[in-house]
């Protein structure tokens, strides 16, 4: 199968274009300099010179705190974007998999959100997602929504290598969020799933998450614990940081839809922070 993905240079993108092509699909990566998902003339010029099969969507602006100061900006690359992506690949014929995410829901909810619960966003960053799942669904073309949470991998800026530079630092004593709650996911196998995802005939949303909800404080334990480090954490509230944008307290998804598809879900973070920490020390070295 010919795939495209777009934002194929980020964090995500890169190890999806690695397990397309693990898996023996043509690969077709396209990220910023390619093309611009904003102008729907670029984007189906683009898809047309290819002429890709299906196309995993992963560009988008996912700076929380920059989307709600440049909310246009938000909507445009998340929703408009979306839309342009969208809309070309139904006129070629392409299936769409569009990755989105746990902020589509407010974080009310005591238990995990399924893919039937109603999005309720509370900042731009969820807003502009959300309005991205109805680009794609009302697109036209063949479509799947995944939605996902507190990405982190090899390939980019994320909390893994956060928390370790700190610890680089020799700080004595870490402040860290304790009341939102999340199932950190590595990409590199959402990636995996993404491709395992490509030949199944569904049209709809589905949650794909780690496979162990914590919060940030218990998460910034595990990964300072695997690294040995002596670091003290202190559990601080999400209004002590002040942030421009509102976070949900609870961001767990259900992954309801993948159990019923008869698919395995993804581990726990645990499982993948020795290979995260020694990806950290050669980045140093």
């Amino acid at each position: 199968m010919r795939v495209a993905v777009t934002g194929a240079a980020g964090m995500l993108g890169t190890d999806v274009m690695q397990a397309l092509a693990a898996a023996g699909h043509v690969c077709i990566g396209a990220d910023i300099d390619d093309f611009d998902i904003t102008s729907y003339r670029a984007t189906e010029s683009w898809l047309l010179k290819y002429n890709p099969d299906a196309l995993i969507h992963c560009a988008a602006m996912t700076d929380v705190d920059a989307c709600e100061a440049q909310p246009e900006q938000a909507h445009l690359i998340n929703a408009v974007g979306s839309w342009n992506v969208a809309t070309a690949c139904c006129k070629i014929g392409a299936s769409i998999t569009a990755v989105s995410t746990d902020y589509v829901f407010d974080g009310a909810k005591a238990e995990p959100y399924t893919e039937y619960d109603r999005v309720c966003p509370i900042n731009v960053y969820g807003s502009s997602k959300a309005a991205a799942e109805a680009m794609v669904a009302g697109s036209g073309a063949k479509y799947k929504i995944v939605r996902t949470s507190w990405l982190y991998g090899y390939n980019g800026r994320n909390f893994v290598y956060a928390i370790l530079d700190k610890a680089k630092t020799g700080i004595g004593c870490l402040n860290v969020v304790n009341d939102q709650r999340g199932a950190p996911t590595f990409t590199r196998n959402l990636a995996v799933k993404l491709t395992e995802l490509l030949t199944l005939p569904h049209n709809g949303i589905l949650h794909v998450t780690g496979g162990e909800v914590c919060s940030w404080y218990d998460f910034a334990g595990a990964i300072l614990s695997t690294a040995g480090s002596d670091i003290k954490l202190r559990p601080i509230s999400t209004t002590d940081l002040n942030r421009p944008a509102r976070r949900p307290a609870n961001s767990a998804l259900n992954n309801l839809t993948l159990e019923n598809l008869g698919l395995n879900k993804i581990g726990s973070f645990r499982d993948t922070l020795d290979g995260m920490i020694r990806a950290y020390e050669e980045k140093q070295r």
